[in-house]
């Protein structure tokens, strides 16, 4: 049996999970040829995970080097487009389009891009199924790591 990689098992779960959710509908979202779904102004890599789980810091880099040609990409998008979703982006806002509920998505938190400030200067924001409306992760622990860019 050929061994898959952890981002192509990640993309086909997150397929997968927007397949049994119900989410192409055409009123919810809208999956492109190019590496891409756009839900509302939107639009969200569709390879979840495509660098392996990642700190936060390390997360946040990612998101700003992403560019087409990267993750299964090609919609033309350059460097310093993408970035974290935010709270809601990640949860609040897609848990009503079933982004998230399909039973293969990962349950553990993916990172925001809210960091905690001076109060907590290691912490940083996750969001997923257990922690719905944010919770505080150490910024080196590995979390889900999902990328975003306006429409």
């Amino acid at each position: 049996m050929k061994k898959r990689s952890a981002s192509t098992i990640g993309t086909l779960v997150f397929s997968c999970a927007l397949v049994l959710t119900g989410l192409l509908a055409p009123d919810r979202a809208r999956a492109a040829d190019d590496g891409t779904i756009t839900i509302g102004n939107l639009v969200y890599a569709k390879t979840i995970n495509c660098y392996g789980m990642q700190g936060w810091d390390q997360a946040m880099s990612s998101a700003a080097q992403l560019k087409s040609g990267d993750c299964g990409l090609n919609d033309g998008s350059k460097a310093g487009q993408w970035r974290l979703p935010s709270t809601y982006e990640t949860w609040g806002a897609n848990k009503s389009n079933g982004f998230l509920n399909a039973p293969s998505w990962p349950r553990d938190c993916f990172w925001t891009n809210r960091e905690i400030g001076a109060a907590a200067p290691d912490y940083a924001e996750c969001a997923g199924e257990s922690a719905p409306n944010g919770a505080t992760s150490n910024k080196s622990t590995p979390q889900n790591v999902v990328f975003v860019r306006p429409k």
